[in-house]
């Protein structure tokens, strides 16, 4: 894992691909011109001014990652429209919290060949998650022109986002809700390899396996890594 601190990543004519990283009260995270090739895959984007801008035709793919509390567009990329340029936003949780919590969390100003799906608003059905050449829309709108169909509404529930865990906590919607993707990331910010269904967000989450303990009348179960074995009537093993 890598921590960028203070003034971000810039890439001009470049390719760049960006992996379980952590940006950290950015100005700017990550900024692509110029006709580059941005992959960001299994990062986190934490209490940022903005998180990643794109413009000058740059391809983008921003696939797996986490965002929280960062203040202004989470994403904000400006590419011609139809599919020649590729931009793809897919299991993406897009979090704030507090006073951060207000304004959009992408603008895409591209009318049509762009794709996002598979991610998480942590905003009410009432509330514009997304600008598309400037028309606000709620995640119902978003899906009645097509994007962001398999997404969802709600707490991504990270963990202790204050202390930098970005885990998803036990009941969280993120795991096992993303898709499968040729540029998603094998391997998540917490070195864990994602399952085959993939999660939305930067980490692998542990919560639909489930742990068995006998019981003297016969076998309960619970989600891995809560309710363990304690002696108790439902778990003594």
């Amino acid at each position: 894992k890598i921590l960028v601190p203070g003034v971000g990543l810039t890439g001009s004519a470049s390719v760049m691909k960006v992996t379980r990283t952590l940006f950290k009260g950015n100005t700017k995270a990550i900024s692509s011109e110029e006709a580059s090739d941005l992959l960001v895959t299994a990062s986190v984007f934490s209490t940022c001014g903005s998180g990643i801008y794109s413009v000058g035709e740059s391809a983008l793919q921003v696939i797996n990652n986490s965002f929280w509390n960062v203040s202004g567009l989470n994403v904000d990329v400006t590419q011609q429209d139809g599919s020649d340029t590729e931009l793809n936003l897919y299991n993406n949780a897009y979090s704030r919290s507090g006073s951060a919590d207000s304004g959009l969390f992408v603008a895409v100003n591209k009318a049509h060949g762009f794709n996002s799906e598979n991610n998480i608003y942590n905003v009410s059905e009432a509330d514009k998650i997304m600008s598309v050449c400037g028309e606000a829309r709620t995640l119902a709108e978003m899906q009645n022109g097509g994007d962001d169909t398999a997404s969802l509404l709600g707490d991504p529930m990270y963990t202790a986002p204050e202390a930098d865990n970005f885990s998803p906590a036990k009941g969280s919607q993120v795991a096992r809700a993303g898709r499968t993707d040729a540029n998603a990331p094998a391997i998540s910010f917490n070195g864990l390899a994602f399952a085959d269904v993939m999660d939305i967000g930067a980490y692998y989450s542990p919560f639909t396996l489930r742990t068995f303990h006998v019981c003297p009348y016969g076998i309960a179960w619970s989600y891995y890594g809560n309710d363990p074995a304690d002696g108790s009537w439902d778990r003594p093993f």
